[in-house]
């Protein structure tokens, strides 16, 4: 079987890839570079060719929208559904020309990987492609790893794709691959051997990203410099001691003036508490130069549902705010259909694996300007900081000086965060 496939489809740096039989192979770097585009397109190729390629994803109930979605479109952007039978139930690719096969698996729970073989002809698992690893933990990719038993026609490789949130979140691999080849981080971008292949991808090599992508990429520069560093330059970001580092102030503005700026959207969160604060954070955003403004916030303590819900509704009136929908915490169905018997019209915020991370990232890269009103926003977010472990700062948030108004924040934004695969609200075009 020969396809003539026109390179021009792709970004020439991710070219030789195809080829590459690398035993382990890390394509890293920042968000926008087109890493995972092209590597699903490979696993499409690779899968025509013969070979049996494992997908994998931390949770498996991330599978269906994310890597299965993408290799699907790879498909049809090739131009190859006839050559191919997909299996939405089982999550299953299986090539009819030559038997290869993709499979895609979540390994939020090891004992699911046992019994994990090639479907067709008793094949051999032969390729691995592990997308978002950061999240994998070591024990993942060994397991992930051990399924590739017996005897195939095809090198064996394992890849993994990530953007380099930290050494800390990512200290197994930093420890078992770049730190043993003496990787520089500020220097060095590629490294190959035998066995360990290693490229640095940034999002200036990706030629299919509009003149407006570039531009909300690189004011990371100014907004927030910590994310630059990351989702920019494609390096290893270091946890510093605040959450919230430089990309928030106070600063008056005129609610009314934001309100009738057209493109901005309106958000409103809520968050429960009794002796922590019931909360309520009002914010327009400027989903174009992401900037969100907060113009409202309700902290009350010791309120019951009925007693917040008549402090929302006198709060609305004082505010102009007209019946708001407030995205509330899902963990407390009970307290949402009280504010809803009140009256109020509310939704579940968005909530899933990983939610918490991918609602401070969202957050961290957007410029927050909070009206001086707002002030117990401001002094929370003032005060986050991330704990400290052994005398080393970690990702996880000390949330010991209160959180309660960021809960609100972030929960006004959930349909934004957990329905992006990255945190600059950017998205790759082809």
């Amino acid at each position: 079987m020969k396809l003539n496939i026109n390179k021009e489809m792709f970004n020439s740096t991710y070219l030789d890839l195809f080829n590459r039989d690398t035993a382990v192979q890390i394509i890293f770097g920042s968000a926008s570079s087109g890493k995972s585009y092209s590597i699903m397109h490979w696993v499409v190729l690779w899968a025509l060719m013969g070979r049996n390629v494992i997908v994998a994803r931390k949770q498996q109930n991330q599978l269906r929208r994310s890597v299965f979605a993408e290799v699907t479109k790879a498909i049809d952007n090739l131009s190859l559904a006839q050559y191919f039978t997909i299996n939405k139930t089982d999550l299953t690719i299986l090539s009819r020309a030559t038997q290869g096969a993709i499979i895609f698996v979540g390994v939020d729970d090891n004992s699911k990987l046992k019994s994990l073989t090639a479907p067709q002809n008793g094949g051999v698992l032969d390729t691995l492609v592990l997308e978002e690893a950061d999240a994998f933990t070591e024990d993942d990719f060994d397991q992930l790893r051990t399924r590739m038993r017996g005897i195939s026609k095809f090198k064996k490789k394992s890849i993994m794709i990530f953007n380099p949130v930290s050494k800390l979140k990512m200290k197994w691999v930093w420890d078992r691959f770049f730190e043993a080849v003496k990787w520089d981080d500020e220097v060095d971008n590629e490294y190959d051997s035998k066995d360990l292949y290693i490229k640095r991808c940034t999002y200036d090599m990706n030629r299919f990203l509009g003149q407006d992508e570039i531009t909300a990429m690189e004011s990371l520069q100014t907004r927030n410099p910590r994310f630059w560093r990351v989702f920019g330059q494609g390096k290893f970001g270091i946890a510093g001691k605040m959450v919230f580092d430089g990309n928030f102030r106070l600063q008056d503005f005129s609610i009314s003036d934001i309100r009738s700026t057209r493109g901005f959207t309106e958000h409103h969160g809520v968050d429960f508490g009794f002796i922590h604060k019931s909360t309520l954070v009002s914010s327009m955003y400027d989903e174009k130069n992401h900037k969100i403004y907060v113009y409202a916030e309700i902290g009350v303590r010791e309120k019951t549902k009925t007693e917040f819900s008549d402090i929302i509704k006198t709060h609305c009136t004082h505010k102009d705010i007209r019946n708001p929908l407030l995205w509330c915490d899902s963990a407390e169905p009970a307290s949402i259909k009280e504010l809803k018997q009140q009256g109020l019209r509310t939704t579940n915020a968005k909530k899933g694996p990983d939610s918490v991370r991918r609602s401070y990232d969202f957050m961290q890269s957007q410029e927050i300007i909070i009206h001086p009103s707002c002030k117990q926003l401001f002094a929370e977010m003032e005060t986050l900081t991330y704990k400290k472990r052994n005398g080393e700062y970690t990702e996880e948030i000390d949330d010991s000086s209160g959180d309660d108004l960021i809960a609100g924040l972030r929960y006004g934004y959930s349909q934004m965060y957990m329905n992006r695969g990255a945190v600059v609200s950017t998205q790759l075009k082809y």
